[in-house]
Order: structure tokens, then C-alpha cells, then sequence
């Protein structure tokens, strides 16, 4: 397993942003200090780290030894670079990891985001709206004091759970799948933060023209009056109970309706820094559900379209969910390994920009092909990434044609288009069996 063409991924990186000021300058001089592992080179390992499902940092510095031609073409001014005597030990690494800015990831991932929105083909849209769909996740942490108690666990009627949670909003392009940069904070304790908070918080990183689509956890005042003070568009779905306090009645099977959303006094209570007549125009669309006609959708948007159109607009929202999925499972960050507060948000920022990455690969097959980038594969193109052999700037060829392989092998696995309903219905698993608890059968023993 190889990262991805490694000069072309760093050359792309070190355009978008100058790292080097980033370096901590050596005490009593004004000059970046000369070091192997540079801010850059340590978001290239963490991210060939996030791009390898299960590759240590002992991994990461033998593929940088294999490599280091091509990160320090004539040895960078560094004498352990010039003297091929670079450690194999990972302590230079993980210290580094650790004096990495923040800034530089947070920066990177900007500058990431808008670099591929610039440069990608994009798929022809059915409007000239860009749609970014909002949704919240929880990932778990290492049982570790710091972050137990940054991010503290959840607890039931049985008492507190072991891992520390982490929770974490995100946008993502409808189109692209592509990732702005997230936000996040403790899901639980009492510095906790809300899903609606992260997602005004992490708004500032989304493009201006965009249309924000959310389920019924954003369809609350306090989001969409945020995002409508933001000068976005949006449509959000209402719980029925909202709708029909929203409407003074019960709604009809079908209506759609102008309606003025206005600060109720529970949110008044929790979030004092409204205006007391804060209000927002818009529309409520009811109509059946079109995959369960027995279930109403309850829509509010401040958009002056059609109903179907807004109804063919939310219809999108569940790309999230997928892209959700791609995040955690298949980009490896479904349990972050880091036993630092800093860490944990470096490697999570690392594999944003990781999840990206594999976005625009599958925007250039999609091109190439005249598909829509979501009808790819999102865990063919990693395996094929991740199989694809290290390219060699002297030899354009050889070069091009693993490239045509590559985007050969993403084009087959085309995802099926389910334009009829599924052949079997969609239903949980049973969670299956489980043991006698310990206490509970040497109590039974007791007693007889």
C-alpha cells in the first residue's frame, strides 16, 4: 500500500499554504529550524496514517525513509537527509505530531476545500444552487484523564460509560461529497455543546451561495434564524409537533403555506441572546412521504420554489448519511487513537483532508466518464488508491498508464441505480445472545 502519488499530493499541499514560517525557529536565530519532519511532512504521514486502515507510526516513517527522494529532491538542507541516516525509531515523529500547529491543519483543510471547489470538473447541477447538507456524528476516544475529562463519556441507568465521546458536525456538498472543515466539542458533562451550536459554528466555512439542507434535529428556530441571518437559504424538516405549533393547527394531507416562525419561550430560555422579536418568513410544505405514503413530511424553507422542487431537494439530505459512513468506517475514523486533546483534533482534521482527497479522485473519474461523482464507489476508489503503485516523475508513461488504471477500475464499480424499491424490506438485526452475568449466577449460588 502506497499513498497516492506522494510529489504530486505534496506539491498541491505546500501551493495551498506556507508551512515553513509555520516551524518553530531555532532559540537565538531568526531562520526555521532544518528538520525532517516539518508541519507539512507531518500532515502528509497523518494522512497516509487515515489513507492506511491500520497503519502505525512506525509504518508511516519507513514509508518516508523508502521515499525520501521524492520529498527532498536534493536532500532539503538537511544532513540526515543528504546522509541517508534517518532514524527508524517514531520518537522524532510523535514529537512532532505534538508541535504541529493547529493552525496549519485548520488552514489546510480551508484552503483543501476551496483548492478542489476551484479546480474540479463539477457535475452539471439541475440549478445553479449549490446544496451542503448538515449532519452530526459521535466518535469515540482512548480512556485517557485529558480527554475524559475534555470529552467526557455518556452515562445510562447502569452508571457512566468508559470511552470519552466526541461529537462533531459537519457539511457536505450534495453533489461532490465533499467535506468543509468541521466542528466539534463534548457531547456530554457540563460544558457539552449542542449540534445546533457546531453547526452555526462550523457555517462559517461554507460557501456563501450554498443552500443548507438539515433533518429534523436542525429543524429548530434557533438554527434556521442563524443560518437565515447568514444570508442562506435552506430547508429544514419540522417534527409534526413543531409543524402544528408553527401552524396554530393541525395540517392538512397537503398544503403549502406561507407561514412567519417566531421565538417561542423555551427557546427564549436557552438561548437569551436572541432578540426578543426575532422571526422568520418562510414556507411549511406538508405532503405523504414518498417512500412510506402512510407518513407525512413536515418541510420548512425560506425558499420561493414549487413544493416538488423542495421536495426534490430534501430528497438529497440522506447523502450525508452515506458519506457519514465513508468518514468513519471506510476513511478509518470511527476511533480516533490519539491520548492528547491536540492529537485527537489533528487526526481528525488529517483525515477530513483524507476523505477528500479520495472525493476528488472520484470527481475526475466521474468527468472522464460524463457520471455524476455519487454514482461511483466511494470504497473502490480508496482500494484502488491505496493499490496504486508510487508514480515516477521521469517516466510520464508508466505514469499515465496506472492513472488510466486507476480510473478504469473506479468506472467499473459503478453503484447500482435503485429506480424501484428494494426486493427485500429494509429491517435491525436481533442483537443476538449474551452470557449470564458473573454476579448474578454466583448470587443464585449463594442463595441455593
Amino acid at each position: 500500500m502506497t499513498f497516492p502519488d506522494p510529489i504530486l499530493t505534496l506539491n498541491i499541499l505546500s501551493e495551498l499554504i506556507s508551512l515553513g514560517s509555520a516551524d518553530e525557529p531555532v532559540s537565538g536565530a531568526g531562520k526555521p529550524r532544518q528538520r525532517i519532519y516539518s508541519s507539512l511532512i507531518v500532515v502528509m504521514l497523518m494522512m497516509y496514517q487515515r489513507l492506511n486502515r491500520g497503519c502505525s507510526q512506525g509504518s508511516a516513517v519507513t514509508w518516508l525513509r523508502l521515499n525520501r527522494s521524492l520529498f527532498w529532491p536534493r536532500g532539503g538542507g538537511c544532513k540526515k537527509v543528504e546522509r541517508e541516516t534517518i532514524s527508524p525509531g517514531t520518537g522524532a515523529y510523535c514529537q512532532a505530531r505534538q508541535q504541529a500547529p493547529m493552525l496549519v491543519f485548520s488552514r489546510l483543510q480551508d484552503d483543501l476545500f476551496h483548492h478542489f471547489e476551484k479546480s474540479l470538473p463539477l457535475p452539471k447541477r439541475a440549478d445553479a444552487r449549490r446544496v451542503v447538507i448538515v449532519d452530526g456524528t459521535t466518535l469515540s476516544l482512548t480512556h485517557q484523564p485529558e480527554l475524559v475529562r475534555e470529552f467526557p463519556p455518556g452515562h445510562n441507568q447502569h452508571g457512566q460509560n468508559h470511552w470519552p465521546t466526541l461529537q462533531v458536525v459537519a457539511f457536505h456538498d450534495a453533489d461532490t461529497g465533499l467535506a468543509t472543515r468541521p466542528c466539534w466539542g463534548p457531547m456530554y458533562g457540563p460544558d457539552a455543546v449542542s449540534e445546533q451550536r457546531l453547526g452555526l459554528a462550523a457555517l462559517e466555512h461554507v460557501p456563501a451561495d450554498a443552500v443548507v439542507l438539515g433533518d429534523a434535529n436542525f429543524g429548530v428556530f434557533f438554527f434556521a434564524y442563524g443560518v437565515h441571518q447568514s444570508r442562506r437559504s435552506g430547508v429544514y424538516r419540522l417534527t409534526q409537533a413543531r409543524a402544528e405549533k408553527l401552524l396554530g393547527r393541525k395540517p392538512n394531507k397537503r398544503m403549502h403555506k406561507a407561514v412567519c416562525w417566531t421565538l417561542s419561550d423555551y427557546e427564549r430560555r436557552n438561548h437569551p441572546e436572541l432578540p426578543a422579536n426575532a422571526e422568520l418568513n418562510g414556507w411549511l410544505i406538508v405532503c405523504p412521504h414518498p417512500q412510506r405514503p402512510k407518513e407525512k413530511l413536515y418541510l420548512f424553507t425560506t425558499l420561493a420554489d414549487k413544493p416538488k422542487r423542495i421536495l426534490a431537494l430534501y430528497k438529497r439530505r440522506w447523502n450525508i448519511e452515506t458519506d457519514l459512513r465513508h468518514l468513519k468506517q471506510t476513511a478509518n475514523l470511527h476511533e480516533l487513537t490519539g491520548k492528547s486533546k491536540q492529537i485527537v483534533e489533528k487526526e481528525l482534521l488529517a483525515g477530513v483532508m483524507t476523505y477528500n482527497l479520495v472525493r476528488a479522485v472520484m470527481c475526475l473519474a466521474a468527468h472522464k466518464a460524463g457520471l455524476a461523482p455519487r454514482q461511483l464507489s466511494f470504497s473502490n476508489t480508496l482500494a484502488g488508491i491505496r493499490a496504486l503503485p508510487r508514480l515516477d516523475p521521469s517516466d510520464p508513461a508508466s505514469n499515465q498508464h496506472h492513472i488510466d488504471l486507476l480510473v478504469s477500475g473506479i468506472l467499473r464499480a459503478r453503484l447500482p441505480n435503485r429506480s424501484s424499491p428494494r426486493s427485500y424490506p429494509r429491517q435491525v438485526w436481533g442483537r443476538g445472545g449474551s452470557f449470564h452475568s458473573r454476579q448474578a449466577a454466583l448470587r443464585k449460588q449463594e442463595n441455593s
